[in-house]
């Protein structure tokens, strides 16, 4: 009974909180475009589901190509790192510079160099993903 109960006490914490949203949209009359109910969103979500999923997909698979050729590049590069005190401290320095360099200032750069494409989206995917790889990886081979 205790399980069942911790089990459905939160459904119901949601339960209780969408009513009070969907009463309060239609009580204080909110403009959809303010605050739209939750069986608006709902409705709209079942809607744009196929569209949704679609570009979902797009999405994931260019975060998935950014992430390979950081892996293909990263680790390579973690070997070589680990493999040369002399190329570790020539590495290492600009490495850093582009780590501290935030994504979202290089990210209009990359739009306005090679266009609204799926490159830019590619690299920047690479970008964040290819420091924490070289690191991690050249830490693995050191230990």
């Amino acid at each position: 009974m205790k399980r069942l109960r911790s089990v459905i006490t939160p459904f119901v914490g949601i339960l209780v909180f969408l009513a009070v949203w969907e009463a309060g949209v239609a009580l204080y009359r909110m403009p959809a475009y303010l605050l739209p109910a939750p069986s608006v969103i709902f409705e709209t979500f079942v809607t744009e589901l196929p569209r949704l999923a679609y570009h979902g997909w797009v999405t994931a698979y260019e975060m998935l190509l950014g992430y390979a050729l950081a892996v293909a590049v990263a680790v390579p590069l973690a070997i070589a790192i680990t493999s040369s005190q002399r190329f570790d401290s020539f590495v290492m320095p600009t490495l850093l510079f582009f780590q501290v360099v935030p994504k979202v200032a290089i990210a209009p750069l990359f739009l306005v160099w090679f266009g609204v494409s799926v490159l830019p989206k590619i690299l920047v995917a690479f970008l964040i993903s290819f420091f924490p790889i070289v690191i991690d990886a050249a830490v693995g081979l050191r230990s």
